[in-house]
């Protein structure tokens, strides 16, 4: 599939990674891909389509 495209954000000496997935087709596929990626610790998804 398409490579999700992470963004890494430094706020206040946090490091939050930002994950861009898509564009998909459907949400449907946006949200399986959203549930892989969060079981592997991503938690801040942007999905688009």
């Amino acid at each position: 599939g398409l490579q999700p495209k992470i963004e890494k954000i430094i706020k206040n000496e946090i490091i939050i990674y930002r994950v861009i997935i898509g564009p998909y087709n459907s949400e449907e596929e946006a949200n399986q891909e959203s549930i892989k990626l969060k079981k592997l610790g991503f938690d801040n998804i942007v999905k688009t389509y």
